[in-house]
């Protein structure tokens, strides 16, 4: 073990040693380190009423100090979901425009299906929080943005999923927290 002076005066570098006994001095290279968190949250209201995936108007962007650290996704979306019959839908996210999580497909819808409420009264509103979490690898030390997207799984007369409604328990808000993972 040795420590040195900087080359040149305009080198300077300051260790802090933990002021507790036996501590130990972390490196960014310790793997399972979060080394920053970024989050970000809305409550500007998004509807579909199609089975194409739409944006949520939620997104956060990071960059991220090594190719090789992994970004932890965690999502909390404010949801409502309206429908006069049974209904199916789903969320997806994305890395830029890449999509890097969503649901097993079923037979009898054009997307994935995460939510299917059926057998209800005409005219049913929900209101509730969809979670979602995801560790990717994205392999850049570029500004990367995730978000999220959502469709129906079968479209039809006054059927829709919505994110951040105003009402019942949701109160519109929705967030996405991403941490930076040293690997």
């Amino acid at each position: 073990f040795s420590l040195q002076a900087p080359s040149s005066s305009a080198n300077n570098r300051v260790f802090t040693i933990p002021d507790v006994a036996d501590g130990t001095i972390a490196t960014t290279a310790t793997a399972g380190k979060i080394l920053q968190v970024v989050q970000n949250q809305t409550t500007t209201f998004a509807s579909n009423e199609t089975t194409t995936m739409a944006d949520t108007n939620l997104s956060a962007t990071i960059t991220p100090t090594s190719t090789s650290s992994k970004i932890l996704v965690y999502i909390v979306q404010s949801t409502q979901i309206v429908m006069a019959t049974n209904i199916g839908g789903g969320f997806q996210l994305l890395r830029g425009s890449t999509v890097i999580h969503q649901a097993a497909p079923v037979s009898n819808g054009p997307i994935p299906v995460q939510l299917y409420f059926g057998n209800f009264a005409s005219n049913a509103n929900f209101y509730f929080y969809h979670n979602m979490h995801k560790l990717d690898s994205p392999s850049t030390t570029s500004a990367t943005t995730y978000k999220t997207q959502m469709a129906l799984a079968i479209a039809g007369s006054s059927r829709s999923i919505r994110a951040q409604p105003t009402g019942d328990v949701t109160n519109g808000i929705s967030t996405i927290t991403l941490m930076e993972v040293a690997a």
